[in-house]
């Protein structure tokens, strides 16, 4: 036992590194369980002080256990984190509550990626129509939006757009051991998804377009 605890010593930071992707790993696992992030956060505060008590009277091996339940912890707090829902009410997770369509001003924020029947990009939104409204409003938040069309090589990252699309919540089935979607998008902090209809509802808007919050499309 000893020796296990000397090569931990050793090789502390791979360990430590295991422990919080353990962590984070773990976090879809119970994610049925009502484990609030203010518990969690409880729990390793004590953790810390203990492993600093138990430091100061050089109880290494036990040190060395709690540290990497420390980790555990952390990478677990971090994923769940990730997983809360925005709580701004400008964010469009708190707009968009049922399939609708929309009107996005935003950023392009990276490559598309094409799968040869599939556009597939990540927008910064800036601003919001929905299709009720007369007017745009302020929104945040970032949106995945998929289009079955090569995406039109114009349109380049950091280009400000403004985009129609139909846009929801991302779902997800809840049968065991089945992929999380959604959640696999909040760790992404993505938490609204579109469907492009055709390249003709993509357009680039220049730096000098005046009250563009106010245009129609």
């Amino acid at each position: 036992m000893k020796s296990i605890f000397q090569q931990l010593s050793y090789h502390i930071l791979s360990a430590v590194s295991l422990s919080f992707v353990i962590g984070i790993a773990s976090t879809s696992l119970v994610q049925q369980l009502p484990i609030s992030p203010t518990a969690v956060i409880t729990v390793l505060g004590f953790l810390f002080i203990l492993i600093a008590l138990l430091q100061l009277l050089q109880k290494k091996q036990t040190v060395i256990s709690l540290i990497l339940f420390l980790f555990f912890g952390i990478g677990f707090l971090h994923t769940q984190l990730g997983s809360v829902p925005p709580q701004a009410k400008i964010h469009i997770w708190n707009t968009i509550i049922n399939k609708q369509e929309g009107v996005i001003i935003g950023t392009l924020l990276s490559m598309p990626e094409y799968n040869e029947t599939t556009s597939k990009i990540i927008v910064s939104a800036k601003y919001l129509r929905l299709s009720n409204w007369d007017t745009f409003s302020p929104a945040i938040g970032k949106i995945l939006l998929r289009m079955e069309a090569p995406w039109p090589a114009q349109f380049l990252p950091g280009d400000t757009l403004i985009l129609r699309a139909d846009l929801k919540r991302p779902t997800s089935y809840n049968s065991p051991g089945s992929f999380d979607f959604s959640q696999y998008l909040a760790r992404k902090n993505i938490w609204i998804t579109g469907f492009i209809r055709s390249p003709l509802f993509v357009k680039k808007l220049s730096e000098n377009t005046p009250f563009f919050h106010q245009m129609r499309f």
